[in-house]
C-alpha cells in the first residue's frame, strides 16, 4: 500500500507534556474519591527496544524558531533559579539522565549517548519534533561565549530515549484514541514502562519524563499497572524519577482542572489523574509557574505535586542541526507558537536532581527527593498547585534541611473563612477580637516557620553573595 503523504504539523502536535485522554470522558468534572496508586510485583519485562507495532511518518517535522529573545543575557528562569550560584556547589559532574522522550538530537553542547528507539528505528538520538531536544538542553546543555543559555547541570550526561512522537502513528492506522496514549502521536504507558526498565539498565541516575497520560479520576488504577511497577523498580534501584504534572487545555486531554481540596484529604477532589505523575511515592511531579512566581494557568493541580519550577520564557536548544542554535519557540500553522509547559518545568527539577547527586553521592534517591523537597519554598501550607513550593537550587546544595519528622505537612484547603460579627459598641468584644488577631497572628508565624524550613545560609562556601 502506498504510504500517505506527510500532513502539516498541528497545534496539538506541539504542545509540551502533552496528555491524551485514558479511560473515560473528561467532559463532567465531577470528583471521585479515590486513593494513591499501589503498586505490587516486580519490574514489567524489558520487552524489545522498538515500537510494538509498525509506525510511520504522519507529519512533517517540527520548526524550531527564535522570536524576540535576547540570547545574550540570561534566561527569566535562569536568573530566577540562580542556576549559576549553584554552580559553585556542583556541576553535575558523573551524572546520566534518561531523557524519555521524544529523542535528543546530539548537538556540540550535550554529551549524548543513545539509549533507544520505541517509535520507528533508530536509537534514540532522532528528534524530530524538537520537545526532547529542548529538555534536554535544560538539563544538561554546555556554557558557550556565544551566547548566556546553559543547562542546570552541564557536566552530565544525557541518555536519549525515544519513547513517543507526535509526528508518528501506527502504521496503516488513523486512530488517536486509544487507551494509554503518552503523545497526540505514537507512544502509551507500555513503551514508558520498557523505556523506564531500559534507562536504570544503561546506568541512569536521574530520569525525566515529560510525557503525561491523563484520565478521568473515575478511570484512575484501570490503565498504567506496568507503569507503576517500572517507576517502582526505578526507586528501588536508587534511581530519582522527575515527572511532568501535565498541562491542561482542550487539545491535551489533561482536563478539567482539579479543583483545591474540601477537606484535609487532597485525594477526595481530584477530578483528573494524570500518569505517571500520580505515582508520587516514586517520583516528582514538577508544576510549573511563571517568572513572577505564580501558578502557571496550564499547569495541573493535583495531591501529587511535589515542588514547581518555571515553565514559560523558555529558550534551549535547537533539534535541527542547521539554523539558530538557541530557539524559544517554533513555527506552526504559519504562526510562532513560545516553549511553555510543565514538561521544562521537570527538565529544571531533573537538572538540579543530577546536581545534588553529583555533589552528595552516598545519598539515596529518596533522600535526594527529599532535599529537593525541603529546601522548596512555598508562601504557606502544602498545596495541590505548587506542592512543597518552588526549587532553590543553592539551598538544596548547601543548606543544612530539618529533620524528616518537620516534612509532613497538611494541605491548604479550598474552605471560606466564616464572616466576622458584626461590631460592637462595647469595650469587651474589641478587647476579645484583639487577643483573637494577636492568637492568630502568632499560629500564623509558627505555621510559616514550620512550613518554611529554617535553611542554614552559614553553611555556604565563603564569598558567594547571597
Amino acid at each position: 500500500m502506498a504510504r500517505p503523504s506527510l500532513l502539516r504539523r498541528g497545534t496539538a502536535a506541539r504542545l509540551a507534556a502533552v496528555a491524551i485522554v485514558v479511560g473515560g470522558s473528561l467532559g463532567a468534572p465531577m470528583a471521585t474519591a479515590i486513593t494513591p496508586p499501589k503498586v505490587s510485583g516486580g519490574p514489567p519485562g524489558a520487552g524489545p527496544v522498538a515500537p510494538s507495532e509498525p509506525t510511520q511518518q504522519s507529519v512533517v517535522c517540527a520548526e524550531p524558531a527564535t522570536n524576540g529573545t535576547d540570547v545574550t543575557m540570561p534566561s527569566p528562569p535562569f536568573a530566577s533559579l540562580e542556576i549559576a550560584k549553584a554552580w559553585a556547589f556542583s556541576r553535575g559532574a558523573g551524572q546520566r539522565v534518561a531523557v524519555i522522550d521524544t529523542g535528543v538530537t546530539p548537538q556540540p553542547r550535550l554529551r549524548v549517548v543513545p539509549g533507544g528507539d520505541y517509535v520507528s528505528a533508530g536509537d534514540g538520538t532522532a528528534d524530530c519534533d524538537g520537545h526532547g531536544t529542548a529538555v534536554a538542553g535544560l538539563i544538561a546543555a554546555k556554557p558557550s561565549t556565544n551566547d548566556a543559555f546553559a543547562g542546570v547541570a552541564p557536566e552530565a550526561t544525557i541518555i536519549a530515549i525515544r519513547q513517543s512522537s507526535p509526528s508518528f502513528r501506527e502504521k496503516n492506522s488513523s486512530d488517536g484514541n486509544k487507551s494509554g496514549k503518552t503523545s497526540n502521536g505514537y507512544g502509551n504507558t507500555t513503551t514508558m514502562a520498557r523505556a523506564i526498565v531500559r534507562a536504570v539498565e544503561l546506568g541512569a541516575t536521574v530520569i525525566n519524563i515529560s510525557q503525561v497520560a491523563c484520565m478521568s479520576a473515575g478511570s484512575a488504577g484501570q490503565e498504567g499497572r506496568d507503569l507503576g511497577r517500572a517507576l517502582a523498580w526505578a526507586y528501588r534501584r536508587n534511581v530519582v524519577v522527575v515527572v511532568a504534572a501535565g498541562n491542561i487545555g482542550n487539545s491535551s486531554g489533561c482536563k478539567p482542572q482539579n479543583p483545591p481540596p474540601a477537606t484535609s484529604d487532597p485525594w477526595t477532589s481530584v477530578t483528573t489523574v494524570a500518569t505517571p505523575a500520580w505515582y508520587s511515592d516514586y517520583s516528582l511531579a514538577v508544576a510549573s509557574v511563571e517568572s513572577d512566581g505564580s501558578v502557571s494557568q496550564f499547569s495541573l493541580a493535583g495531591p501529587w505535586v511535589a515542588v514547581a519550577a518555571p515553565g514559560s520564557d523558555i529558550v534551549s536548544l535547537s533539534s535541527r542541526r542547521k539554523g539558530p542554535e538557541i530557539i524559544n519557540g517554533e513555527i506552526a500553522q504559519g504562526k510562532f507558537v513560545p516553549l511553555q509547559g510543565t514538561s521544562y518545568s521537570a527538565a529544571y527539577v531533573s537538572g538540579l536532581a543530577a546536581l545534588v547527586r553529583a555533589r552528595y553521592p552516598k545519598m539515596t534517591a529518596g533522600e535526594v527527593m527529599d532535599r529537593i523537597r525541603r529546601t522548596a519554598h512555598g508562601p504557606g501550607p502544602r498545596d495541590t498547585s505548587i506542592g512543597y513550593g518552588i526549587i532553590d537550587p543553592v539551598a538544596a546544595l548547601a543548606d543544612e534541611v530539618p529533620p524528616s519528622s518537620m516534612l509532613a505537612q497538611p494541605y491548604a484547603t479550598g474552605k471560606v473563612a466564616a464572616p466576622p460579627p458584626e461590631p460592637t459598641k462595647s469595650w469587651a468584644p474589641w478587647i476579645a477580637t484583639g487577643g483573637a488577631l494577636l492568637g492568630g497572628i502568632v499560629l500564623l508565624l509558627a505555621v510559616f516557620t514550620r512550613t518554611r524550613p529554617a535553611h542554614d545560609r552559614r553553611k555556604l562556601v565563603e564569598g558567594i553573595d547571597f
